[in-house]
């Protein structure tokens, strides 16, 4: 396991202090990278993962660093918290993972574990190109991709147009005058949304 958080989680850290975050769920977490780095800095976390492996390696890294967390096993198209649980969710490389259904399950989730004005930040594929040494895969929908080989054999991977993005999370605010709309080093598109009050249906 290494220490490899996401290159905008210093700039989520001042976003959540001035914005009164305390409570977030790291959906997708996988063996606790951002776990750990956000429980370091004194926030309440809880972490989802569909990997019970990935969970078990995440409770054993901040069992080593003195840290806790909630933890738990499940799709994350049943987020295993009440209601209006969480000020932020993270969703790192993770969402697109599923068929366009499923995707749209957990976005309703998503929005029903965060409290009003609650931030979800949010890294997707958007229009990538395919790369030479990607592995053989079927398309089983418009941009859902099922790998037949690799390590990922049988995982979906949906790419996102920018457009889609945006009509599918219609219910949040993009954030761009707190964190504008950007490529990370993985060319993944970052985005920081926040729930609103009155959402278009």
């Amino acid at each position: 396991m290494t220490d490899d958080h996401h290159e905008d989680c210093e700039a989520l850290h001042r976003i959540f202090l001035q914005s009164g975050v305390r409570r977030i769920l790291d959906l997708g977490c996988g063996d606790g990278r951002h776990l750990v780095y956000f429980a370091r800095l004194g926030y309440q976390m809880y972490g989802q993962d569909i990997s019970p492996t990935a969970v078990e390696l995440a409770q054993a890294w901040l069992a080593g660093e003195s840290l806790s967390a909630d933890l738990a096993a499940g799709d994350m198209t049943r987020i295993l918290w009440p209601d209006s649980a969480f000020e932020a969710v993270l969703c790192i490389q993770a969402i697109n993972h599923h068929r366009v259904r499923e995707i749209r399950r957990t976005i309703e989730e998503i929005r029903h574990s965060l409290r009003n004005g609650g931030f979800l930040f949010l890294t997707v594929g958007i229009d990538r190109p395919l790369r030479p040494d990607a592995p053989k895969a079927i398309e089983v929908e418009p941009r859902t991709y099922v790998p037949t080989e690799g390590h990922e054999k049988g995982v979906p991977h949906h790419e996102f147009t920018m457009a889609e993005l945006l009509h599918e999370f219609r219910r949040f605010s993009v954030r761009d005058d707190l964190m504008p709309v950007h490529k990370d080093k993985n060319e993944y598109t970052c985005l920081l949304l926040q729930k609103t009050t009155e959402s278009p249906p």
